[in-house]
């Protein structure tokens, strides 16, 4: 399974900390990372407190619809455009917000509100706040994914130091934050998504560019979705995938099949997501334009996440609904289709605060692993997991 986060395109929409009370550093601030990818950090909007995301594919901060409507906060400037990895979704401007992490304090001048309810019916937890690219922009974000912990700094006298590769860090047209790779020998600008919970998505042009689908065995394909809706992509293994003087083998990776949405563009290669980025301390320095990369104990290591059952889907109406099942899988050789209602799996049920967390537990289980699904009439139904793609 895959939830899309990241590629909020919204444009630059203003500058941190040019109030009365300027941006401050914070110290290390330890995070939750969620999926063991997505960055959840706790601190208060306006005061309230409340989980807050950090997304450096995120074109601006983003307020969902619930929590501003709950926090009283008011529409200004008009309406806006957010365009999202699933297509396009109407959106709003906010009054400024006071955000608090930590020591931090920042003053966003132009967050949008934005119904995430797709999001949550995709990851399987609220996202109240979305922290995008404005803190990257004015402030160097040292965001620790081995030691699960993040700390923002102003970017004058700070410096690295540790055994990491310093990089170029590279803006593209609409924005977004890029760093040069190479995929399978290929030269790549790939867009930083600290808001995708994949390893990598290669774009149409690119992939057709470099003919990376040509003769590729075995291809399947899944399901992923976030603002803007569902997408549908084909995923393969890369034979490599480097950056920063670090080369990884046998990458899962995917090939977005539909003409729409943020990964529709000949602007960049692809959009390198938290399964690859949470192997590494990353350092963003946007305003001294460089990215550092540490590695972390497990850099190779750690095994790729893979589903092992091609089963995709979201929890709607007290039941994991099927949305796709991949070509090739065990779950399309055992019969299953879309549509179908799951209730249970492998023995545990399925909740609406807790179905993501069991699925992808039993989803990517090792090859090999029998489970049992029972859907809402009771019936059950088994498949063994396997590798496919």
């Amino acid at each position: 399974m895959s939830a899309l986060l990241g590629a909020v395109t919204l444009g630059t929409l203003g500058a941190l900390g040019q109030g009365d009370e300027p941006a401050r550093e914070s110290g290390w601030i330890p995070v939750e990372l969620y999926l063991s990818s997505y960055v959840y950090l706790r601190g208060t909007v306006n005061g309230v407190a409340t989980d807050i995301v950090l997304d450096s594919g995120a074109g601006a901060t983003v307020v969902d619809a619930a929590l501003a409507e709950r926090l009283g906060l008011e529409e200004e400037g008009g309406a806006v455009t957010a365009l999202g990895v699933g297509g396009t979704q109407g959106a709003s401007f906010l009054g400024a917000l006071d955000v608090e992490l930590g020591a931090l304090r920042l003053r966003v001048p132009r967050p949008v509100k934005l119904d995430l309810s797709g999001v949550h019916a995709q990851l399987g937890r609220d996202m109240p706040v979305i922290l995008g690219q404005e803190a990257f922009r004015a402030l160097v974000v040292d965001l620790d994914y081995p030691r699960a912990r993040v700390a923002f700094r102003k970017p004058d006298g700070s410096e690295y130091e540790g055994p990491g590769h310093t990089v170029p860090l590279l803006l593209a047209p609409d924005g977004r934050f890029l760093v040069e790779a190479e995929v399978e020998g290929r030269r790549a600008a790939l867009a930083l998504d600290t808001g995708s919970g994949d390893t990598l998505d290669l774009f149409r042009a690119f992939t057709a560019e470099h003919g990376l689908l040509e003769g590729r065995s075995p291809v399947s394909e899944k399901q992923g979705g976030g603002v803007g809706g569902l997408l549908t992509s084909r995923i393969a293994t890369l034979r490599s995938v480097a950056l920063a003087g670090y080369t990884l083998s046998e990458v899962p990776a995917g090939f977005p099949a539909e003409a729409k949405g943020a990964f529709h563009t000949e602007a960049m290669a692809g959009n390198l997501g938290a399964g690859i980025l949470s192997r590494f301390r990353v350092v963003f320095d946007m305003p001294r334009q460089r990215l550092t990369f540490e590695p972390g104990d497990d850099l190779h290591t750690r095994p790729f996440r893979r589903n092992r059952t091609g089963l995709h889907g979201q929890f709607r109406e007290g039941a994991f609904v099927l949305g796709l099942v991949a070509p090739g899988s065990p779950a399309a050789a055992a019969g299953f289709a879309t549509g179908e209602r799951i209730t249970r799996l492998n023995g545990e049920a399925l909740a609406a605060d807790t179905w993501r967390l069991v699925v992808r537990r039993w989803v990517e289980a090792p090859p090999g692993t029998e489970l049992t699904l029972v859907d809402e009439e009771g019936r059950a139904r088994r498949l063994v997991t396997a590798d496919y793609y």
